[in-house]
């Protein structure tokens, strides 16, 4: 059966079909003989993938969604026959060359070995036979510069010499041989991560459910989304020279709901298309279909399409007004059409990030770092935006490009600035973490501070409170009921710190949550809702157990039949009707947000103040002599003074706690017939 071939099979297959008619027992020998057929077909034949698997599901009824899968599969395999091979050589070309920069004999080497091959070429008329590629390759540097016997010997001594003289060329170009050394162990970890395999349907699948949780069917994510555009791309535009009437021409671009207009721009859109300018999105990268894909016409595939319909739709307006407005401000710089083209994409991949699997970061790959660093892939391009803005401005080979640099880098925290205000800006709110530790570590333990809300209250002292708020929440925060801050904010992208006053195991979970991504935070909030529902609280259990855009509308719902309460049912604010048509769309109102910020840093000093009151009386009753620091605090404190009758209180209180705990439990007026009862 081994040598028989397909055509044979099909002949004696339609022999069998003329002969079937209703007979089930020839349907039975047609399929058992194609079976024999593909079994002895070479383990690496595609056909393979048609042999009967027991215990597993055959043939789909669903036609389109077989071929999406079948023609996803071969499409890799065709992309890997095609470019695998060019990845790896120009990997192996860049390694030579890094080899090369590092040894002069090396260089010598090579350049000999150029000449001969260039001599070769040069000789006329040309000739070759067997014994010259012996004797130029017993002088190559290495077996992957041979010649090989071939039908047209100058064509493949032109390969070598081509592939040579390009490591020679590189190797004059490199400048820092560690920098470099560590860019080509990076490429090389990345090219065998990407080729490593397949994404896991497990992590695939909780990808998907991590986005529909958190961001899918959700108003407030795609009109987010929209934000990118005049805080990202327009200044990128601007700060470059290939670009002329930036603003002017953005304008237009919304205006004309990013569709070209002339049959020019129509081109050159759609050649934009189908390069995947348009599709590689964040929404399919967090939704886990950017490498994973999903089956067409599954229930899953439906459900993603109409979870993610507003948040793509956003990304993809997005993505063609910043193309079509840098396309017609290239052209207006005195681009060609080309030219403007390769701009206006490179502006639109810088701007709007390129979220396809190949480009994140090697620790965020793999099945398990994809589902923990979910909606991290944003955080990387933006810190790689400014990090690179900073870069050119302070490292640039040209004034050109440090110019450039100084306009993007200004121009990006300007704009960050105008939306999130400086509590909103790139690492700030690492900054004030690291300033907060340092305050409690070194500051004083009578008086403890929340930096983040003395620095808002001395702003309000001097500018007034919508000042103080324009400098630290931004514009829209100031002028509008809406927190567009927090929504904006690029000051916790990587981890947020927690707001409340932490300690021990309680502060290890709150970073263990931070650190666990998206599917930590939904484990988590089961038992937040477990814990509202065991206190009769259900809308609030419902808002911890249901995805984000349900979430917000049950929340509305309890706004609008209860009010905004406290958990002991104390009201925070009136909600206004605004805010409420805000919170079903997602976004939270500025007032509540400042309340609960203030409230926050209250109770946290409180507690620490408390904590600091707690550890003098402990103190002195462990018999230090701390009476010059209780002085100190009953001066700062006039009204919690630490005095003779608190000490005494706090003796005869520990005296009677001593008396009472006995075997591991303190026995109290309603523990006592508990104790009784359990006295093994």
């Amino acid at each position: 059966m081994g040598a028989v071939s397909g055509q044979f099979i099909a002949d004696i297959d339609k022999l069998l079909i003329d002969q079937q008619g209703d007979n089930p027992a020839i349907t039975e020998l047609r399929d058992s003989i194609y079976q024999l057929y593909l079994k002895n077909l070479p383990s690496l034949s595609s056909r393979k993938k048609y042999i009967h698997r027991n215990n597993t599901p055959g043939y789909d009824e669903d036609q389109s969604r077989a071929f999406a899968q079948a023609g996803r599969k071969v499409a890799n395999d065709i992309a890997r026959i095609e470019h695998l091979h060019k990845l790896e050589a120009t990997l192996d070309k860049a390694e030579w060359s890094l080899k090369l920069s590092n040894s002069q004999y090396l260089t010598k080497q090579f350049k000999k070995h150029a000449q001969q091959l260039q001599d070769r070429l040069d000789k006329q008329p040309f000739a070759f036979n067997n014994k010259d590629i012996s004797d130029i390759n017993k002088d190559s540097p290495d077996e992957g510069f041979h010649i090989y016997e071939s039908k047209n010997p100058e064509a493949e001594i032109r390969r070598v010499l081509k592939k040579t003289q390009e490591i020679i060329d590189n190797a004059s170009t490199i400048e820092d041989n560690i920098f470099t050394s560590r860019g080509l162990n990076e490429l090389k970890k990345s090219h065998q991560a990407m080729t490593g395999g397949d994404v896991h349907p497990i992590a695939s699948g909780l990808n998907a459910l991590g986005f529909m949780w958190y961001l899918g069917a959700s108003p407030a994510a795609a009109i987010i989304n929209l934000t990118q555009m005049p805080t990202v791309s327009l200044p990128m535009m601007i700060a470059s020279a290939k670009f002329k009437n930036s603003g002017k021409h953005f304008g237009t671009a919304l205006k004309d709901k990013g569709n070209g207009k002339t049959p020019e721009e129509i081109k050159y859109m759609d050649m934009a298309a189908k390069s995947g300018l348009y599709d590689t999105t964040q929404v399919h990268d967090i939704a886990g279909v950017a490498d994973a894909g999903v089956d067409v016409g599954s229930v899953r595939d439906k459900g993603m399409k109409l979870m993610a319909a507003m948040f793509h739709k956003a990304e993809v307006f997005n993505r063609k007004a910043t193309y079509l407005a840098s396309f017609r401000a290239a052209k207006d710089a005195g681009l060609t059409p080309d030219a403007a083209h390769e701009a206006a994409r490179k502006l639109t991949w810088d701007s709007h990030l390129d979220y396809s699997a190949q480009n994140r970061a090697r620790f965020m790959r793999g099945n398990f770092a994809r589902v923990v660093t979910q909606f991290k892939a944003f955080s990387q391009g933006m810190y790689y935006v400014y990090g690179e803005a900073l870069r050119k401005w302070s490292k640039g080979k040209t004034e050109a490009e440090k110019t450039e640099g100084r306009k993007l880098f200004l121009m990006l925290m300007g704009s960050q600035f105008a939306v999130g205000g400086a509590l909103g800006l790139p690492m700030s709110g690492m900054v004030m973490g690291a300033a907060q530790g340092l305050a409690e570590a070194f500051g004083d333990e009578d008086e403890p501070q929340e930096l983040k809300a003395l620095f808002r209250q001395t702003l309000a002292d001097h500018i007034g409170e919508t000042g103080g708020d324009i400098v630290t929440k931004g514009l829209l925060n100031a002028f509008s009921p809406l927190n567009l801050s927090d929504r904006m904010s690029l000051g916790d992208m990587w981890i947020r710190t927690p707001d409340y006053d932490l300690e021990g195991k309680a502060e290890a979970l709150s970073y263990v949550e931070a650190l666990g991504g998206p599917m930590m935070g939904l484990f988590t909030n089961l038992f937040t809702a477990k814990e509202a529902l065991a206190n009769g609280d259900y809308l609030r259990a419902a808002e911890s157990a249901t995805p984000k855009f349900i979430k917000d509308l049950i929340r509305t719902g309890r706004y609008a039949t209860e009010g905004n309460l406290t958990k002991k049912g104390l009201v925070v604010k009136e909600m206004t009707v605004t805010e409420m048509i805000a919170q079903a769309l997602g976004v939270s109102s500025a007032e509540v947000a400042k309340i609960r910020g203030k409230a926050t840093a209250i109770k946290n000093i409180e507690s620490a103040r408390g904590k600091r009151r707690r550890s003098l009386i402990d103190a002195r009753l462990n018999g230090e002599n701390n009476q010059a620091e209780i002085r100190e605090w009953n001066k700062k404190h006039p009204r919690d003074r630490i005095t003779a009758q608190t000490i005494r209180q706090s003796k005869q209180s520990r005296a009677r706690y001593e008396r009472q705990y006995t075997k591991g439990i303190r026995e109290t007026k309603r523990n006592k017939d508990l104790i009784a009862q359990f006295d093994y």
